[in-house]
């Protein structure tokens, strides 16, 4: 059975994380891509523990604002873009199979984190199932591929 007490705990630094992430990616002012991908892998240790059972009200549903958040991130983290999925190399090519593009994975990742962290205004145990739930179902994903994609660019930059 899980210690409420930790996954409150758990869940404040989570949603603390999810904060600093939404703003690293929607400002960006001088975060490199070693700063995102650390953020990211931050994010995804603290939303690890919680539970991911839905206990946010039926009701709830966040404001999306996809294609203006797109198009923000575009202009901040212009060196992401399209990527193959499986060598999670930029080159796409007629072998590519499963294309990732890194502005929609993170155009995602804000979109449902927004919704925690409006939740979390009257809901924190809401917000935290929110968190974990959308990862495990959505933007975990999103976040796994970018990731590797970032190690392999990281791994290549001078």
């Amino acid at each position: 059975m899980a210690d409420p007490v930790n996954e409150m705990t758990s869940g404040d630094d989570a949603l603390a994380i999810a904060a600093e992430t939404v703003e690293m990616i929607v400002e960006r002012e001088s975060a490199t891509l070693g700063d995102l991908r650390a953020v990211l892998g931050n994010l995804r240790e603290s939303v690890e523990p919680l539970s991911w059972s839905p206990a946010w009200p039926d009701a709830f549903e966040p404001l999306r604002t996809y294609a203006d958040l797109r198009l923000s991130i575009s202009l901040q983290w212009p060196e992401l873009g399209f990527y193959d999925e499986d060598t999670h190399h930029p080159g796409i090519t007629e072998f590519t199979e499963d294309i990732g593009d890194g502005i929609d994975d993170l155009a995602d990742l804000v979109d449902d984190l927004r919704g925690a962290l409006v939740l979390a205004e009257t809901d924190v145990q809401g917000a935290n199932s929110w968190l974990s739930f959308h990862a495990c179902s959505h933007w975990g994903d999103h976040v796994d591929h970018l990731i590797q994609h970032l190690d392999m660019l990281l791994s290549v930059q001078p």
